[in-house]
This record gives C-alpha cells, sequence and structure tokens, in this order.
C-alpha cells in the first residue's frame, strides 16, 4: 500500500529579523492571495510593498517590521519567496 503523507512534505520556515525569530508553519490561501495582491498592486510599491507582504508571511505588523532596514526586509522576503516558489513546484526547499 503506498501512503503519502502531504503533512510532513516541509518543514516550518524559520526566520530572525530585527532581533526577533519568526516561524512560518502554514501558509494559508488568505494570506498567499493578498502576497500577491500587493505584488500586483501598482500604488502600492516599493518598501510600502516590501513590509506589507512581510508582515503577512510573518504575522507581524508593518508598524514593528517599519523598524528593520530596508535591505533586510527586502532579502528576507526575497528569500521566502523564491523558496515558496520552490515549494509550489514540488521541491521541499528543505535541503
Amino acid at each position: 500500500m503506498t501512503k503519502y503523507n502531504a503533512d510532513k512534505l516541509f518543514e516550518p520556515i524559520e526566520i530572525t529579523l530585527g532581533g526577533k525569530e519568526y516561524v512560518i508553519k502554514e501558509i494559508g490561501q488568505t494570506v498567499f492571495d493578498q502576497v500577491q495582491a500587493i505584488a500586483k498592486d501598482e500604488e502600492m510599491s516599493g518598501s510600502a510593498a516590501v513590509y506589507a507582504q512581510l508582515g503577512l508571511l510573518l504575522d507581524e505588523t508593518v508598524e514593528v517590521l517599519n523598524k528593520i532596514d530596508v535591505r533586510r526586509a527586502g532579502a528576507t522576503l526575497k528569500y521566502l519567496v523564491e523558496l515558496i516558489t520552490k515549494q509550489l513546484g514540488g521541491e521541499s526547499g528543505n535541503e
């Protein structure tokens, strides 16, 4: 009998940013859709979009994240987007 346990495919994503530890265990459809909508929103661009997307993924307020250097915030968002995209393509990304 073949068993497929999707619950064990992806480990939580641990991020340290601004001296705080964040753990992304699950990314639901609502968060995913909101992150994508911000990325496509022409009125929200630059650092505002970075902090808004990061806030959704890390479940943190934009006010807290605004205190973090935009380069760190941008690099963290880029890392998360690349990892999530890779995982959506079927790779665990845990290697």
